[in-house]
């Protein structure tokens, strides 16, 4: 050590007292001023915490010459000990500030090649200069704040908005490394400098890091630096290291992205599923804790965590709390660009389809047991298994896409976050990739189910380069492809255009699950749902009436609900028909669909062939059902691209006449096609159809009986101009018939 503060301190009092002096003797008018000063002077006596050996702030300074040091010392003295700053003014007889002719004055003129641009204790923070323009010898300075703390026996807990943790423990000399990838947390970073003296930030602004390493340094800790939140993470770990190397501080930088070699990086291995297991169950054994084989199971599989970190969990658990739930509480379950869910519902609040339904309970016994089941069956030769799944959920809007991931999240015991998209997406090239990777990251250290609504907007199609912005969205579609088969944990993709969807991602999905419309059952149910017991209703509420009679999603059931009752409060009243059917009406106008007055005639041709089409189409849908496990979706009127657009194979339903019959009757006729890009399942459509209208009866409509038949035989030219004038070459096709007569009395 080239200077100590027992040294410094003595050549500090030895100048202050022999200026003192020097100025009552040469100045001989104010000499009793110069006397009171000089009478009142004491040396500044050591503290002994800071000269205790090998444990002072001041000794961390060592590689400092001893000019720097007095510098140091002399800001601090002026900082704490108002008789120094009194004499200093005094001396330079322009008050008590900390400049450059200041320094000269007490120092010497040998301090100013410390003080200038690019000097050490400028270059590594120990002296900050104030700002604003300065003469020559009046630039004015200040000590580092967390120097002054330091040499006062302070340590920080915050620096601005970037909280400090402090880890007691030993020092130690353990080699910078860096540190990025999502394995990683604080608890893991803990159990890696176990025993060790540690200084922790998360750091959001990037002037508050340099700090960090010099509190480090005073305090002889190591450094660990969160870089993460940086937007410009790298170029401050570069820096961080080369400082760390110049203070002497052992520096753990924790990034998103690699430093690709500039600073050695420390190998991290998450446990796999044995060794996960083996931890749960050997700690709940030290610790006289029971744990059935079932739980640790679904500990080891649902948490990819260090042995260190299961230690903890069960050291902080209380005998009665959950571990899984300590675990989640342990862990950092931030994850950027989204937020997090509350998990209320289960299965019991959602009403599916019974296909969706079983593909959901699939995917949750598929993500409970197949940690297990890789490991006693041999599954990872075959499979990859470790990382994903990534999920697609398609469908209309309002048929329960994020309540079923809100089901699957709450099934599997894992916080749910949804992505912001508007967050997520830049204009600026190279900022969405690395949004992506923060979400990604972030997700697997927090155990996490990602759900990106609307996600065709992120990873749509691959489009022909035309133009650079053509090449950076193909950029950002293929690093999505790579990006997310690195990640391990659930991610689910929600669409209401699953053909938008790239196909070279399309098949990377584990899993592809439709919503699609509630049928009369599922609706009626929603509806149920929807009105909770407290609802005062009448006793002549026919909610599956109701339910046969519109065909809406259950994100519109829940909505016209919602009106309906507020209605029927409004005139405090008990909850109608007429309540209902008003608030529906309601839901369809604002939703931009037809919808009737309350006083307009209840029925006319317009609702008598509505009636019609929609009998029509739920007998066909539920045959089709009964055949196929796939939804086939029945469309009205004939298809467009926009319309068949993520919903192949489809069944279209297309009137071509309709006309009065002499008994007051009506007669229409439809043209019944089926859609797909393969031809052997539009024969196979066709024929399911064909079976299905065989003796077809439909129930009576408002008074009217109903015939269906199918023509044997028809005008080939009617199809033609049928077809052509809708812009499609004519298609194999059934034709039907229907007459509505009325019923006598």
């Amino acid at each position: 050590m080239k200077a100590g503060i027992q040294t410094a301190t003595e050549r500090l009092n030895d100048r202050l007292r022999a200026l003192l002096e020097l100025r009552r003797e040469a100045v001989q008018d104010h000499a009793p001023s110069w006397d009171a000063l000089q009478r009142r002077f004491a040396p500044w006596p050591v503290d002994a915490r800071l000269a205790q050996p090998g444990q002072s702030p001041f000794d961390r300074l060592a590689s400092l010459d001893p000019i720097e040091l007095d510098v140091l010392v002399l800001g601090y003295a002026m900082h704490t000990r108002p008789a120094v700053s009194r004499i200093v003014g005094a001396l330079t007889e322009r008050g008590p500030e900390l400049d450059e002719y200041a320094l000269v004055e007490v120092l010497g003129e040998q301090v100013l090649a410390c003080v200038g641009p690019g000097s050490r204790l400028l270059r590594e923070g120990w002296l900050e200069p104030l700002p604003g323009a300065a003469s020559p010898l009046q630039r004015r300075f200040r000590l580092a704040w967390e120097l002054l703390d330091s040499w006062s026996g302070q340590r920080p807990q915050a620096m601005g908005q970037d909280a400090v943790q402090w880890q007691e423990g030993e020092a130690v000399h353990t080699p910078s490394v860096a540190v990025d990838g999502p394995g990683w947390g604080l608890v893991d970073l803990q159990e890696h400098l176990a025993g060790a003296a540690v200084a922790f930030s998360r750091i959001t602004d990037a002037a508050h890091a340099p700090r960090l390493l010099r509190m480090a340094c005073l305090a002889g800790t190591v450094a660990v630096v969160d870089l993460r939140a940086l937007s410009d993470e790298l170029p401050v770990a570069r820096s961080l290291h080369a400082l760390g190397k110049t203070l002497g501080v052992p520096t753990l930088t924790w990034t998103r992205a690699s430093l690709n070699g500039a600073v050695p990086r420390h190998p991290v291995r998450v446990p796999e599923y044995p060794e996960r297991l083996l931890a749960w169950k050997e700690a709940a054994h030290r610790r006289g804790r029971e744990l059935t084989e079932q739980d640790a199971e679904a500990l080891a599989s649902g948490l990819r965590v260090s042995a260190g970190f299961v230690d903890r969990v069960m050291r902080t658990a209380a005998p009665q709390e959950g571990l899984l739930d300590v675990a989640r509480r342990l862990r950092d379950d931030r994850v950027p660009h989204a937020r997090r869910v509350l998990l209320r519902r289960s299965f019991e609040d959602v009403v599916l389809h019974p296909e969706t339904r079983d593909a959901l309970a699939r995917l949750i016994h598929f993500l409970q047991h197949r940690a297990r089941l890789t490991h006693e069956q041999g599954l990872g030769r075959s499979y990859r298994l470790e990382r994903g799944p990534l999920v697609l959920f398609s469908g209309r809007s309002g048929t329960g896409k994020t309540l079923s991931a809100e089901v699957v999240a709450g099934e599997l015991g894992r916080p749910l976050h949804v992505v912001d998209l508007s967050q997520l997406v830049s204009k600026y090239i190279g900022e969405t990739e690395k949004h992506i990777d923060e979400v990604l990251s972030s997700a697997e250290r927090a155990g996490s189910v990602l759900f990106f609504d609307e996600g065709d907007a992120l990873f749509s199609q691959r489009t022909d380069v035309e133009s650079s912005n053509d090449r950076n969205a193909n950029l950002e579609v293929g690093y999505l492809l790579q990006r997310i088969e690195e990640h391990h944990g659930l991610v689910i993709l929600a669409t209401n255009l699953r053909s938008s969807i790239d196909e070279a991602f399309l098949r990377r999905f584990h899993a592809r699950i439709e919503f699609p419309l509630p049928g009369p059952r599922e609706r009626g149910e929603i509806w149920r749902l929807m009105l909770p017991p407290g609802v005062p209703c009448s006793e002549d509420l026919d909610l599956q009436g109701l339910a046969e009679r519109h065909r809406l999603s259950g994100g519109d059931i829940r909505n016209a609900a919602l009106k309906a009752i507020f209605l029927a409060a409004q005139e405090q009243a008990p909850l109608g028909a007429g309540h209902l059917e008003r608030a529906v009406g309601l839901e369809l106008l604002e939703l931009g669909r037809l919808s009737r007055r309350r006083e307009a005639p209840g029925q006319d041709r317009g609702t008598l062939l509505q009636g019609l089409s929609q009998g029509l189409e739920r007998e066909l849908e539920e045959q089709l059902r009964r055949v196929f496990l796939k939804e086939v979706q029945v469309l009205h009127g004939a298809p467009t691209k926009e319309a068949l657009a993520g919903k192949k194979p489809a069944v279209s339903l297309a009137l071509y006449q309709m006309a009065r019959t002499r008994q007051g009757g009506m007669r229409a006729g439809f043209v019944l096609s089926a859609w797909s890009t393969r031809a052997e399942e539009e024969t196979l459509l066709l024929g399911t159809l064909q079976d299905a209208l065989d003796g077809l009866e439909l129930p009576e409509l408002q008074g009217h009986r109903v015939r269906v038949r199918v023509l044997d035989s028809f005008d080939f030219d009617l199809l033609h101009r049928f077809w052509s004038s809708h812009g499609h070459p004519v298609r194999a096709a059934l034709v039907l018939e229907a007459e509505l007569e009325p019923v006598r009395g």
